[in-house]
């Protein structure tokens, strides 16, 4: 009776493989609600590290010069920056230079 018993072992099978992604599913949606909530940015346009070196500065919790400081890349006040862009890139690189 190999028959009834290959066709047991499939349906085994595919139980096992719905199973398992559903129960990842849940354990990963419990996982998600355990994450604390993204703070708000004052500046939603910066990454959270620029922001937060702007605000301490706007917020009087350092100098301009010493949060520049604690950037990667930096030269007195001024910090290096990536700049993403999507569109209209000769207009950016004219405005920049």
């Amino acid at each position: 009776m190999p028959g009834p018993q290959r066709l047991r072992a499939f349906v085994f099978a595919a139980v096992v493989a719905l199973a398992l992604p559903l129960a990842a599913g849940v354990a990963g949606a419990q996982d998600l609600q355990s994450l604390p909530p993204k703070p708000q940015l004052q500046y939603p346009n910066l990454g959270s590290r620029l922001n937060e070196l702007a605000t301490s500065v706007e917020e009087g919790r350092a100098s301009a010069q010493a949060a520049a400081a604690q950037a990667a890349i930096s030269d007195g006040e001024s910090v290096a920056v990536t700049i993403h862009l999507s569109g209209n890139v000769d207009a950016v690189v004219s405005f920049l230079e």
